[in-house]
């Protein structure tokens, strides 16, 4: 016997000592075995599969030159490589063109065009027309109305210079140029195809492996840059925009591992800038829906079912009394971020940045350390939701092993930044939406069969301090509202922006803070959705698998899309955790953003760990100090804002220059003086499991968050007046 030492050994022994067979010889075996694999099959068998293959391939060839017959144009599809045309379209975003024969360019358009000797179009938009009369052949003009050459001047939006040094010669374009109008676009599709582009590497070999399909099947169109310039098509290419150093948070001519770091994840898009406001002439994206967009998804998710739900699950309210006061709260306080919202577009700041409008450069330390930590929190929230969600698709995953996924995942779309995480949540709603539905309609037995009214009847402290968690989770996202909207367009109306945050929020919020509610009260009148959501009530992920029970095994997969969806809101809140955190301090400020999320990430996920235990009470007492903060906060911005700036936009003295300055800011003891007081009113106020205050305890409920915001708005008055009587800023 030899010992499984000596017989590896051994066999180590043999093969080394025997020859490899010949390359040729490994070929004609495997050759030999394909044969043999043909003949079982049968030739009527590979000859079906070679056809269904080329009908694929044949309908896929047709449909694509049938949609360039419709649209009248060579490339129907076109994909953005570079950034002459931000902010309405960034790299990656994939257009759609049409060339109707009998319609006319005018200014404002956007379109494709393509001059000869140059291999790549360009998208730009119309700057001039011009209408030359054509003439007959004896040289009168042509007598119809249409009967006239069209010609074009472009230029990029985001270009100095109009386009005459890329036309190759040509003083205008033609219609012949004109590959086609701008119909519509998808953000940031195209990646794929930006990635051939920076590494030709990658292109080649798509080159080689579609060739014997059709080359041109998505042809590539690139838009110029700033610095254009006239030679060879080479040059075109790999022009780059300058950029302001006052953005990078690493100077570009830097040397360090870092800086080459930051290099090149800036080549890659991510958002390597910091803190400093976007001056107006770059605040110039138009697509103010994805204003809407943004808090839309970031609510329409299960952390806001499970906010409704504490309602049944911890204070014990029956499904009327729950939905009515949802219904109500979210209304009312939806106003707060949807107003915050504006600051972002109109002056360009992030929320914590802006607050030292008010709060002064030092005084403002106060709210962003708050800020930093109530984000940080809501990470923690999110992650044990996610957890709990993918726990309950196999009892393979651990709740701890689900946070890790869910944290790791809103890592990877803070990472990259600002335009991807637009992007992200523009289409992140859709299957939590789809989930959402699906629910209702395998569940609509019970909850058409739950009682509405309260198991026991409903206290005011019971009404005030559900109505209390609700506001929380509502209001708090005010210092984060203004981050999403820094590259939006200045001078849009206050009202339409205001709109569009405001229906982000109460279209996502009141239904699905109401249906938390609502399967949450129904579960105790069904067996299986009572077990799923446990003891403790604290197993909203054991709810909803008990709930898409009846799908079978489909239901692991809506499980799996619920979870993959709770970064949607995660991910701003991480976002915003870095900006906060970097306005602490200047020195805070010159960490890149995407180190502070990997930190961020470290912390929240062993503390999601231990949380997850007690969700509900970790829950509550995360959105009630959330509030009770919140609220003085929101006050003192707003009254700011409206009493003595008159809620002119003017009135803020340049942004870019003064943000960083104190001597050119309010000195922040008015605000730093409000919010002392507020914490004086809020405290006997409270109700927590830790500490309930005399008037709490009275029967009043949790009422801090009302108190402070009121006592806020009188104190901050009288003391400002002082401030700015005796400062003069």
């Amino acid at each position: 016997m030899h010992s499984p030492r000596q017989q590896t050994a051994s066999a180590a022994s043999r093969t080394s000592t025997t020859e490899p067979l010949p390359l040729l010889t490994t070929t004609i075996a495997m050759f030999a075995e394909e044969l043999k694999t043909f003949r079982r099959l049968g030739l009527r068998y590979v000859l079906l599969q070679v056809l269904n293959f080329a009908s694929v391939l044949a309908s896929g060839l047709m449909m694509w030159k049938g949609l360039g017959l419709v649209t009248n144009t060579e490339s129907p599809i076109v994909v953005v490589l570079s950034g002459s045309m931000e902010p309405a379209f960034y790299r990656g975003d994939l257009l759609f063109l049409t060339n109707p024969t009998s319609e006319r360019y005018v200014n404002g358009d956007i379109t494709v065009y393509k001059v000869p000797g140059a291999d790549i179009p360009i998208v730009h938009r119309v700057l001039e027309t011009h209408d030359v009369p054509l003439k007959s052949k004896k040289g009168t003009v042509a007598a119809a109305p249409l009967a006239s050459k069209q010609l074009l001047l472009t230029k990029g939006d985001n270009n100095n210079i109009d386009d005459i040094e890329l036309y190759q010669g040509l003083e205008y374009l033609e219609r012949k140029h004109i590959v086609g109008k701008v119909r519509g676009f998808l953000p940031y599709v195209g990646y794929v195809t930006i990635a051939m582009n920076d590494f030709p590497q990658l292109n080649n070999v798509s080159l080689r492996f579609s060739s014997a399909f059709d080359s041109g099947f998505v042809k590539m169109a690139t838009m110029e840059k700033d610095s254009l310039s006239t030679g060879s098509e080479e040059k075109i290419q790999v022009v780059t925009i300058e950029s302001s150093p006052s953005y990078e948070q690493v100077e570009e001519n830097s040397d360090t591992r870092l800086a080459r770091f930051t290099s090149w994840l800036s080549r890659w898009g991510v958002e390597t800038h910091g803190i400093p406001p976007i001056p107006e002439e770059r605040r110039t994206d138009p697509r103010l829906y994805q204003i809407f967009l943004m808090w839309f998804s970031a609510n329409i998710n299960i952390l806001a079912f499970s906010t409704g739900a504490a309602g049944p699950a911890f204070f014990g309210l029956g499904i009327r009394t729950s939905a009515l006061i949802g219904l109500v709260v979210d209304s009312l306080t939806a106003t707060i971020p949807a107003y915050f919202a504006v600051f972002g577009p109109k002056l360009g700041t992030r929320a914590m940045v802006q607050s030292r409008y008010s709060w002064g450069y030092y005084g403002a330390i106060i709210p962003s350390i708050l800020n930093v930590l109530t984000n940080e929190g809501f990470l923690i929230i999110t992650a044990i939701l996610g957890g709990q969600l993918l726990a309950g698709v196999s009892g393979n995953v651990t709740t701890s092993v689900g946070v890790v996924i869910i944290s790791i995942i809103a890592l990877g779309v803070t990472f990259a930044g600002y335009q991807i995480l637009h992007w992200y949540e523009a289409l992140c709603w859709i299957p939590s939406l789809a989930v959402f539905v699906i629910m209702i309609g395998v569940g609509s037995k019970t909850l058409v069969n739950a009682p509405i009214t309260d198991p026991t009847p409903a206290t005011a402290a019971m009404i005030l301090t559900y109505g209390a968690t609700l506001a929380s989770n509502v209001v708090s996202w005010a210092p984060l509202t203004p981050d999403y909207g820094v590259h939006h367009r200045g001078d849009a109306s206050d009202f339409k922006i205001f709109s569009y945050a405001y229906l982000g929020f109460f279209l996502s919020m009141v239904p699905v803070h109401i249906l938390g509610a609502v399967f949450t009260a129904a579960a105790y009148s069904n067996p299986s959705w009572q077990a799923g959501l446990g003891d403790g009530n604290n197993n909203i992920g054991g709810l909803i698998a008990a709930v898409l029970e009846p799908v079978g095994g489909f239901s692991k997969f809506l499980l799996i899309v619920l979870a993959l969806t709770l970064p949607s809101s995660a991910s701003p809140t991480l976002y915003t955790t870095c900006t906060s955190f970097m306005t602490i301090s200047s020195v805070f400020a010159r960490i890149p953003r995407f180190i502070l999320a990997v930190i961020a990430v470290a912390v929240c996920i062993p503390v999601a760990i231990v949380g997850a235990t007690r969700f509900y009470s970790t829950m509550v007492q995360i959105l009630s100090f959330i509030g009770y903060w919140s609220s003085p906060f929101a006050v003192i911005v707003l009254t700011e804002h409206f009493l003595f700036r008159h809620n002119r936009w003017c009135a803020y003295p340049d942004p870019p220059t003064t943000y960083n300055k104190p001597h050119l800011l309010p000195p922040g003891y008015a605000a730093t003086f409000t919010f002392a007081v507020c914490v004086g009113a809020i405290v006997p106020c409270m109700a927590q499991e830790w500490w309930t205050g005399p008037v709490a305890k009275a029967g009043a409920g949790d009422v801090g968050m009302l108190v402070g915001g009121a006592v806020g708005v009188v104190v901050y008055v009288g003391a400002r007046g002082l401030e700015r009587k005796y400062f003069g800023r």
